[in-house]
């Protein structure tokens, strides 16, 4: 059940991005005044990921409670390049996969600010689909 206009908007926004099912598609969610975000991924499964650097240390703390609590941690490791300086580094990412249910996706997304960020559930927040 879709609660609100931002979830149904997450929602939609997650349901176009299967459709397009390209490689390298995504979306980002954003809470624009404070930077803090989520981002959805295509592949087999729609996956959402968080990137450690995004988080200070009591918000990456929340998001190990948070996605255990939906469902399991997963804390991913990568290296990729930063493109302000084109340098590799090593980075981690929290990561869950919805399978197809974009619902839950947009529940988790909604809740994940909330909850991890402390940004109100009502804000407002920004949708990219690349």
């Amino acid at each position: 059940m879709i609660d609100g206009s931002i979830e149904r908007d997450i929602h939609d926004a997650l349901v176009a991005l299967r459709r397009r099912g390209v490689d390298r598609s995504f979306d980002i969610v954003e809470h624009v005044p404070t930077g803090k975000f989520v981002q959805f991924g295509v592949g087999p499964v729609l996956s959402m990921d968080v990137p450690c650097v995004s988080l200070n240390a009591e918000e990456a703390d929340r998001a190990a409670v948070f996605f255990k609590e939906i469902g399991g941690v997963d804390l991913r490791e990568y290296d990729a390049t930063n493109p302000r300086t084109g340098r590799i580094q090593h980075g981690a990412t929290f990561r869950f996969d919805f399978g197809d249910d974009a619902v839950k996706a947009a529940r988790a997304a909604i809740l994940f600010f909330a909850r991890v960020t402390s940004v109100p559930i009502n804000a407002a927040l920004s949708i990219t689909e690349e």
